[in-house]
């Protein structure tokens, strides 16, 4: 194991601000393996943690060490060389002790990168499926920055080695942006992949008013339930969008064979039937009763490319039509016991 690093003062409470901001109150929080250990005799924490947690303690200035004990965060040693241990053996499972939830949550994107495992990363709180941000630094894949947002966009594309990428963003998040970059840098090694550029787009038609929405933009999943695929493009819990914007969540399950496929939506949502919803003023969310999705081109990959094209009827509302064109920014592996695609 490394030796630990000193940390200075203003980037030791950076660090503890970070891990602290979302979390429960000092009282409830899980203790560290030292502290462990102290209640409980027979606890055996790990030589190695309390090791370098000791060596990272007597480098620290004891005001910061008395100020970390007035928050209430006296294991911030023990979570810095748990997290640094489970990076360098890629075991995600040592990032579980860490007192912080958030220091956890990045413990396990961390490793996820740093081991290059797309599929390790977890699930995002702001978003379905994976943390776009982590899957696209772990698949070393520039491209996949798009899934991950406006900051984490900028992060990702930095993080990646695209100069400039946070100096496009509003003056506020630049220095979070520089940060978080540089930070997540470190984990990624190899060259990442560039080009060529994902296309997106998505078009709606109703009563022959052609309407482009975003939605593509982030791109889609691929998930399975059980042995069953389905392809998940939006997001059906954040249809609404504020100032009019317009929005599309799709959810077709899929024949386990390559494209062309061909679905049929259904006004039933279950876990077996193809679903469509629209919300066309981001007041009101429109359940498509009968259609078809007729996905002229998919990939089963990161990154690749999806193709369909939308024909939906509503109760009380003219139908719709749609092409869209996005790409998979996040794919499950295919659980070990189903078969293999006839």
């Amino acid at each position: 194991m490394r030796e630990p690093r000193a940390l200075p003062t203003l980037a030791l409470f950076a660090s503890l601000l970070a891990a602290c901001g979302d979390d429960a109150p000092a009282a409830s929080r899980t203790p560290g393996d030292r502290e462990v250990a102290a209640m409980d005799p027979g606890v055996d924490p790990s030589p190695v943690t309390t090791s370098c947690a000791q060596d990272l303690e007597a480098q620290t200035p004891a005001p910061v060490r008395a100020m970390l004990g007035d928050l209430g965060y006296p294991g911030l040693f023990d979570d810095v060389c748990a997290a640094q241990r489970a990076e360098e053996t890629g075991d995600a499972s040592l990032c579980a002790p860490l007192t912080a939830s958030s220091a956890r949550d990045r413990c396990v994107v961390r490793v996820a990168i740093a081991a290059g495992h797309p599929a390790d990363c977890p699930t995002a709180r702001t978003v379905d499926g994976r943390d776009p941000l982590c899957v696209a630094l772990a698949a070393r894949d520039r491209r996949l920055c798009a899934a991950a947002g406006l900051l984490d966009g900028a992060i990702c594309q930095s993080a990646l080695g695209r100069a400039g990428a946070c100096a496009h963003l509003p003056e506020i998040e630049r220095a979070e942006c520089t940060s978080r970059a540089t930070d997540l840098a470190t984990r990624v090694t190899g060259t990442p992949r560039t080009s060529p550029a994902l296309e997106t787009s998505l078009t709606i038609t109703q009563r022959d008013a052609a309407r482009s929405l975003t939605t593509a933009d982030r791109g889609a999943r691929l998930v399975y339930r059980g042995c069953t695929r389905a392809l998940i493009v939006g997001d059906p819990h954040r249809l609404t969008a504020p100032f009019g914007t317009a929005s599309l969540a799709l959810d077709a399950v899929l024949p386990d064979r390559e494209a062309p496929l061909e679905v049929r939506l259904s006004g039933m949502a279950t876990e077996a039937s193809s679903t469509l919803l629209v919300s066309l003023d981001g007041i009101r969310t429109l359940h498509a009763t009968d259609g078809t999705v007729s996905i002229s081109e998919l990939e089963p990959e990161l990154g690749g490319r999806v193709v369909a094209t939308l024909e939906a009827s509503f109760a009380g509302q003219a139908p719709i039509t749609g092409t869209l064109s996005t790409f998979l920014r996040d794919v499950d592996p295919r659980p070990a016991n189903c078969a293999a695609p006839q």
